[in-house]
């Protein structure tokens, strides 16, 4: 697929992404069929994949390399980043699902020990947590 962005970048003197034999703007139908063909070719089956679908893969790839939200926000043309949030919030959940548990995970390498011995040393009351966090 980039293959083909690349070429149509390439080929293109008027600037349009999609674009006729005769140098037009395509009608979004012929696009679609076009996109439907070249997964097709590709052994990709996404029923219902269109090329609005891009737009959601481009800021799911954005969010997975570590976007920022309000920068993508601006990216989309979105007048606030609620917008964006709003539509992409599956994302968005996914996202800082997976930032949680590599924070989860950096906890798990490190040796608290001897901060927790100088701490009981100072004879200041340890406080316990008072609620559990499950780790899968």
């Amino acid at each position: 697929m980039l293959n083909v962005l690349n070429e149509l970048k390439t080929t293109n003197n008027r600037k349009l992404v999609f674009k006729t034999k005769q140098g037009t703007l395509a009608h979004p139908n012929s696009v679609n069929a076009t996109l439907k063909k070249a997964l097709n070719n590709l052994h990709i089956n996404r029923p219902g994949f269109h090329t609005h679908s891009l737009r959601h893969t481009h800021v799911a790839l954005l969010l997975s390399q570590g976007g920022d939200i309000f920068a993508i926000s601006k990216r989309l043309g979105h007048s606030d980043v609620g917008t964006t949030t709003k539509y992409y919030a599956y994302l968005v959940h996914e996202y800082a699902e997976m930032e949680n548990r590599k924070t989860i995970n950096a906890f798990k390498g490190l040796d608290l020990s001897s901060d927790v011995d100088n701490y009981q040393h100072t004879k200041k009351p340890v406080k316990r947590a008072t609620h559990q966090i499950n780790i899968d």
